[in-house]
């Protein structure tokens, strides 16, 4: 296992582009709960790997509420 799961979140771009909401999701919190410096930021993200998600009230549970703005 690698240390900072960056695999995980890659995984997680991959399935959201696939439009495997379910399992981003669950790859995210697995992401965030071994670095939880990067969920802080991830509601201030603006690239397209989330953008899918971006509507979804898990990722916003999971991000923080302001990731619903355009």
């Amino acid at each position: 296992m690698e240390p900072p799961r960056e695999l995980v979140n890659f995984e997680a771009i991959v399935r959201t582009m696939l439009g495997d909401k379910d399992e981003a999701i669950r790859l995210l919190t697995v992401y965030f709960a071994t670095n939880p410096q990067q969920q802080n930021s991830s509601d201030k993200d603006e690239t397209w790997w989330f953008r899918d998600l971006k509507d979804d009230p898990r990722y916003v549970s999971l991000v923080g509420a302001s990731s619903s703005k355009p």
